[in-house]
């Protein structure tokens, strides 16, 4: 493997620590769980998860600018697995950068118009998606470039 794709991955799995590590850094105190001041990057997305239930869409019809919260799983699912689908299907690398680019555009639109209190797994979290969209985008360009090089 050449030594672009190896650091390409490097980038990618920087990336990756970065967002499991915001999973555990306060986020915001904006629902606050009993007993805590703040709520943790994993409750938080947690709560995020709650908007597909029925209060999810009473919150949503109530206050449309809560509907950008129900692409949030998705996000996250998406960085979770970014870098087996980048490893396996290298020519879906781009597409998947574009998808996490958009994660944390509309994540900090959202946090801006709902709550200003937020706290450094919040801009953890969003700087993982970018960091990860940039080695994925890397990623395939470097594998491109090889492998119009050599064929297989």
């Amino acid at each position: 493997m050449p030594t672009r794709l190896t650091s390409c991955w490097l980038v990618i799995l920087f990336a990756w620590v970065l967002f499991v590590a915001s999973l555990f850094l306060p986020a915001t105190n904006e629902l606050v769980v009993p007993g805590h001041d703040h709520l943790l990057g994993w409750q938080a997305a947690l709560t995020s998860l709650s908007m597909y239930s029925f209060w999810g869409v009473v919150m949503t019809l109530a206050d449309p600018r809560f509907a950008l919260l129900w692409f949030c799983p998705w996000f996250n699912l998406a960085m979770l697995l970014a870098p087996i689908l980048v490893f396996h299907h290298s020519e879906n690398a781009r597409r998947l950068a574009s998808l996490l680019c958009l994660g944390p555009i509309g994540a900090i639109g959202l946090a801006w118009l709902v709550t200003r209190d937020l706290y450094v797994g919040f801009y953890v979290w969003s700087a993982s998606f970018g960091i990860m969209s940039f080695g994925c985008w890397w990623y395939d360009r470097e594998y491109s470039r090889y492998s119009d090089r050599f064929p297989a």
